[in-house]
């Protein structure tokens, strides 16, 4: 199995957020079927949080405090190949 950083790109899994204050993960907006964590900022690593587990399922977006357009980077657990799958900035990967 390939490791998160082969996954998702090894820049977006060592993302840590701003200094401080982290980086922001949460599920997109229109997902119903799971249930948004209680915090969004995180002191770790994206590659960790993706790590667990209990967040091994659905999309997240996730935003590193770049600010501005385009938008968070959207990722996406694919329950047959038991991968993350990345679909940049919006999921715009995920249209096509």
């Amino acid at each position: 199995m390939k490791t998160i950083s082969e996954q998702i790109g090894e820049t977006l899994a060592n993302e840590k957020g701003m200094p401080g204050i982290g980086v922001s993960i949460k599920r997109k907006y229109n997902d119903s079927t799971h249930q948004q964590p209680e915090k969004t900022m995180h002191q770790c690593t994206v590659g960790e949080f993706l790590s667990h587990p209990e967040n091994q399922c659905g999309t997240w977006c996730i935003d590193g405090g770049w600010g501005g357009p385009p938008g968070p980077i959207h990722v996406r657990w694919n329950e047959r190949t038991q991968e993350w799958e990345n679909g940049g900035f919006c999921g715009a990967r995920f249209e096509t």
